[in-house]
């Protein structure tokens, strides 16, 4: 780690390897900085979400903070040094603490809130970037010239990764009353009754209707490019016409309100500080906007 501005001829540039600890307290420094001095007003804060303002700086440093506080949790020891964590530095409570603050500054401040459940899914397939819901984003549409090939890149057995869904990941969307499902309950034709909403509009389920020329048509799952049964349709346009060629104009979001809901419950919770209140702002919005009981 170096904060100076180094020259070619500098031997600083040959340094050996710091502690992670170290490093990573001076990255807690610098976030916590830019939580505080980032600006955030209405001329950084457009409805395009297309700046890096203070709430996009917020919701990386609650991402970040939560993902090493997690990483220390769950590993036993300091990966640079093969030794257990010191906490010299950051203790995982004060990495926690980070992550609850930042989203906290994000959720008092930021003006965001839920898009309603009808339009859940006009999050990943409108030109348009839901300004309510989204907190940064990359703007693609045909208007602006600007399009991708997403889908093709999805529904393609030679172009992608055969991305596919698994079944540990259909099995974590609850049933509507808010309960899982259990194992006796999944038949293979009955696992989208009674789910939460978000299951179909993110893995294909029976009758997800197609655009293909002038006609509707029901997508099939396709085994070419879908190892597992599972295809994943929660950014794929659904009009063929897409799927071999690259144009799409649907705008690709980056940071979304829910994720820094998430980062505060998780932080929260492992702070011991979890309560109703939490819950309802958090977990418990995001289930009822799906049409889960909370």
């Amino acid at each position: 780690w170096t904060d100076e501005y180094l020259q070619p001829d500098d031997e600083k540039l040959y340094a050996g390897r710091d502690d992670r600890e170290y490093v990573w307290s001076k990255i807690a420094e610098d976030l916590k900085f830019a939580c505080e001095n980032v600006q955030g007003g209405s001329k950084y804060h457009t409805s395009a979400r297309i700046y890096v303002n203070k709430w996009v700086v917020c919701t990386f440093a609650s991402r970040a903070a939560l993902y090493e506080a997690s990483f220390r949790s769950n590993y036993p020891v300091n990966p640079s040094t093969n030794k257990p964590w010191t906490n010299e530095y950051n203790s995982v409570k004060d990495l926690y603490q980070l992550a609850a603050d930042a989203a906290k500054i994000v959720i008092d401040n930021g003006g965001f809130k839920l898009v309603p459940k009808e339009q859940y899914s006009q999050l990943f397939l409108g030109e348009t970037l839901l300004a309510d819901e989204v907190i940064w984003g990359r703007q693609f549409g045909n208007a602006l010239g600007a399009t991708h090939a997403l889908s093709r890149y999805y529904y393609s057995d030679s172009m992608g990764d055969v991305s596919s869904a698994t079944k540990e990941l259909v099995r974590m969307f609850l049933k509507e009353d808010g309960t899982p499902m259990t194992t006796s309950e999944i038949g293979i034709n009955d696992e989208f009754k009674g789910r939460d909403s978000r299951l179909a509009k993110t893995v294909l389920g029976p009758g997800f209707p197609v655009k293909s020329g002038a006609s509707t048509i029901t997508m099939n799952v396709s085994c070419n490019h879908c190892l597992t049964g599972y295809m994943l349709v929660k950014w794929l346009q659904p009009d063929d016409s897409h799927w071999a060629a690259g144009n799409d104009s649907n705008s690709i979001l980056v940071y979304r309100y829910p994720e820094v809901l998430l980062n505060y419950a998780e932080a929260m919770n492992e702070l011991g500080k979890m309560d109703q209140t939490v819950w309802n702002l958090t977990v418990g919005a995001l289930r009822e906007r799906a049409g889960v009981k909370n």
